[in-house]
């Protein structure tokens, strides 16, 4: 994988405006400045004009980046000083130079009148800056580098931004394409890399890919959440491709839903669920990997790995549901908060979808409350009072359903054990009292 990492939280005068020309950036003073350059997949189409970023996510199963750098790419860094004077009878320079002091080729563009000014470049000159980099950026590496204004070839005290760049190059040839199945009692985890393995249990109009026990998203315990030789490079999301197909027909090219982590945990939590499908539709799902820099590789392999069971794994199909917790007809929707997009609502369809739905007893009470729900919804909803007593008598439910969500049912279940307990006692306690008093 191929990216570049910019950090620095130096106090000076000059600080970083922008960036162009990168997969992706993030200025900050307090946690450093960054910018991506992640390179993977075929890049001969953009490099023509040398000025955009190029999607190589086209088709295939081959890793790529829907905002890859290539060596001809220019890249431009703009920064601010708050000392405009600097530019008066042109006596400074802009520069970008490793620690080595040697100066990368370039074009500095004169402020604009409000102290701007700006670096521009091509990313095989950052490339080349690097330990043992090349001018093709296939390569991983870092090193650190310095943004700002000099004179005389000497770098100005206060006007300079320190900058660490790391880059990464993701490939087929390297080794990149695929994960190792990585479930079952003897998980293959050998060459694997963030996120290796996923079942899928629909919901309504969206589907988990955690499993029906919430335990069946598995990643590589192996280094996590590393994703290249250096140290600044990791994996960042989850990617899931998916289609109305077979799951050995989907790539890199069929639509996507991306799902963020914090990677700074060895062991993340993740919003496990793909939203925004039909209900009715038969959905089939494959996995990657993306890491900071953009690049997107390690591919569910559904040739080799999934062979017997890949529709079972890796499909499912969203269903509606109607009563109680459906979005649409429902009297808790209609009737009581009366509308589907409620959080109240949402709430309590995230608890269908989770517990009701991923049992036998729950999906048989469900379904039995499908069929003499309607009318009731129908009634209440023709009553103000009805509704407003329906909220209230619900509110109960959701709040187990919240507790269920944030801390598991089995906590949620004691929590509520307690609390009747504690309510038959004290119930018990004012008895008691008011008997003594009599």
């Amino acid at each position: 994988m191929l990216g570049l990492l910019l950090s620095g939280s130096v106090q000076a005068a000059t600080t970083l405006v922008s960036v162009a020309g990168a997969s992706d950036s993030q200025i900050s003073i307090e946690n450093g400045h960054y910018i991506y350059g992640g390179m993977a997949g075929d890049t001969s189409s953009c490099s023509a004009n040398n000025l955009e970023t190029c999607d190589t996510c086209l088709g295939t199963l081959d890793p790529c980046n829907r905002k890859s750098i290539y060596p001809g790419l220019k890249l431009t860094i703009t920064g601010q000083t708050t000392d405009a004077t600097l530019f008066n009878n042109n006596l400074v320079d802009v520069v970008l130079k490793n620690d080595n002091s040697s100066i990368m080729a370039d074009t500095s563009l004169r402020p604009d009148g409000s102290g701007n000014f700006s670096f521009e470049t091509t990313w095989q000159n950052v490339c080349t800056q690097l330990p043992g980099g090349t001018s093709s950026c296939e390569m991983d590496g870092e090193a650190n580098l310095t943004f700002g204004l000099s004179k005389s070839g000497q770098v100005l005290s206060g006007e300079t931004v320190s900058i660490r760049v790391v880059v990464s190059h993701a490939s087929t040839a390297a080794g990149d394409q695929f994960q190792n199945r990585c479930d079952g009692t003897s998980p293959n985890y050998a060459s694997n890399e963030g996120f290796c393995f996923m079942q899928i249990f629909p919901g309504d109009g969206k589907v988990y890919i955690d499993g029906r026990d919430q335990k069946e998203l598995l990643h590589s315990p192996s280094g996590f959440p590393s994703a290249g030789s250096t140290s600044s490079i990791k994996w960042k999301k989850i990617v899931i491709f998916h289609g109305e197909t077979n799951p050995g027909s989907l790539t890199n090219g069929n639509d996507w839903y991306e799902i963020d982590y914090d990677n700074t945990k060895p062991s993340p939590e993740v919003d496990a669920r793909v939203q925004g499908l039909n209900n009715g539709t038969q959905y089939c799902f494959i996995m990657a990997n993306q890491d900071v820099t953009g690049n997107i590789s390690r591919f569910t392999n559904v040739a080799t790995d999934y062979v017997s069971d890949a529709n079972a794994v890796l499909c499912g199909t969203p269903t509606p549901v109607v009563g109680l917790l459906d979005d649409k007809k429902c009297f808790i929707a209609t009737a009581a908060w009366g509308s589907p997009m409620d959080p109240h609502v949402s709430t309590l369809r995230s608890f269908r979808d989770r517990y009701l739905k991923s049992h036998e007893l729950g999906r048989r009470f469900v379904e039995k409350y499908y069929e003499w729900s309607p009318p009731i919804a129908k009634f209440i909803a023709g009553h103000e009072s009805l509704r407003a007593g329906v909220r209230w008598a619900l509110w109960p439910v959701v709040a187990f359903a919240t507790l269920a969500l944030a801390q598991g049912f089995v906590a949620a279940l004691m929590m509520l054990v307690l609390l009747s307990f504690s309510l038959a006692c004290a119930a018990a306690f004012v008895r008691r009292h008011r008997g003594g008093r009599a």
